[in-house]
């Protein structure tokens, strides 16, 4: 998928699962993660609803800043280094207070 498909997708996905149309798009995150696995299995009260995975962490960016233009909470991006062969940005729906 190209980044606007990608955006458009995260949108839909959003609109899906927003209570009673009252939650706005910052109730929701994108975070940036090498290893999705890791990250279902460690954070258990994320509720993870999509992601996908980029060629590199120079589109994983692009992606984070359109989502971010878009409305969406970017969370605190995890340290990853130039060259690991996978990255991926997720789109999840944050704890509400």
């Amino acid at each position: 998928m190209t980044i606007n498909e990608t955006v458009k997708w995260f949108n839909s996905i959003f609109d899906i699962n927003r209570n009673n149309n009252q939650e706005k798009k910052d109730d929701f995150g994108i975070g940036l993660t090498s290893d999705i696995e890791c990250l279902k299995q460690k954070n258990s009260n994320i509720k993870l609803l999509g992601f996908t995975q980029c060629n590199n962490l120079d589109v994983a960016q692009k992606l984070i800043e359109c989502m971010q233009k878009e409305g969406f909470e970017i969370k605190q991006e995890e340290s990853i280094e130039k060259n690991v062969p996978h990255v991926f940005v997720y789109l999840y729906k944050k704890e509400l207070q």
